[in-house]
Order: C-alpha cells, then structure tokens, then sequence
C-alpha cells in the first residue's frame, strides 16, 4: 500500500511538472516558481522515504538497486537504480527545489497574509524544508560536509529560534 500510495503521488506530481512549463502564464506573482518548486522537492521527499523504508542501509548497500526514481509522466516501468544513484537524484530535485523556492519564500515564514495561497508557509515545503530535508539527505548518504552546511543554513538564517520558555 505504501509503495503504490506513494508512486501514485509521484506520477500526479511528475504530470504536474510535466505540464507546468506550458501552463506559466496561468500563474500570477511568484506561485509559479513555488508550486514547481514544492513539487519537485515533493518528489524528492516521496523517493527519499521510499528509499529509506525499502532500499539497504548506505552503509551496507549502496552500491545496491533499490528503488525507481521516477521523473517522467508514463506507463512504462522504470528501472530500479542503487541507492547511491536514488539519493544523488534527490540531492538533485532538491537542489531544483531549492532554487526555485528561493525566489519565493526565504525572507519570512508567513502566517496570514491577504493571499490564502502564500499565507501559511510553514505548511508549505517551503525554501527553509527543502534546507533541512538536504541537511537529512545528505547526512543519510553519509556526506557530512553538505549536511552540515544545509543545516547551518536554516539554523542561521534566525527563523527558527529554539524554544526557550515553556509558552504553551
């Protein structure tokens, strides 16, 4: 169930950005770069917890097929790819996702705003979730260096201070 569940929203997610490029001028503001970007970082999220609950361990496995990366919209199987291959695939969405989303969220975390498509960006996988879901790709594949610097990011960027009272 899970792993049909979760192919079956990446093919909704893979038609979505299959079709967006044609469909640009529908969108108004920055919505463009956002809906593209959440949904590739979507993509990546869905394969990275398939990967995780179905592919080996990187420490013992990760020369070892595990799961397809599915980027296209289409009924033809893919092929299983190593988990080296599937995690270097989400960096990549990620790093997509990353960008996009740049041009459209990093100065705040809205909550309310006149828009109720922008409002609410914590609920989002927004710019700072696409950081720390780099930070936890990277650290699985075992690349310390850019799991550090993904998480230093979000730490730094002073959105998300630690809770320092007991304010519920």
């Amino acid at each position: 169930g899970i792993w049909g569940g979760m192919y079956n929203n990446i093919a909704n997610l893979n038609n979505l950005l299959i079709q967006i490029d044609s469909k640009k001028d529908v969108f108004t503001a920055d919505n463009f770069d956002r809906v593209k970007g959440e949904a590739t970082a979507l993509r990546a999220l869905f394969h990275f917890d398939l990967l995780r609950m179905f592919g080996q361990s990187p420490v013992t496995g990760s020369t070892v097929k595990a799961i397809p990366y599915v980027t296209q919209f289409t009924v033809s199987p893919t092929p299983h790819i190593t988990l080296q291959a599937a995690l270097d695939s989400c960096i990549v969405d990620l790093t997509k996702a990353k960008d996009l989303l740049a041009k459209t969220d990093t100065s705040a975390v809205l909550k309310g705003v006149y828009d109720p498509f922008t409002s609410y960006t914590q609920n989002h996988l927004n710019y700072w979730a696409v950081q720390g879901l780099l930070a936890r790709v990277y650290l699985y594949k075992g690349d310390y260096v850019n799991a550090d610097n993904s998480a230093k990011a979000v730490i730094g960027s002073n959105k998300f201070p630690l809770i320092t009272s007991n304010v519920a």
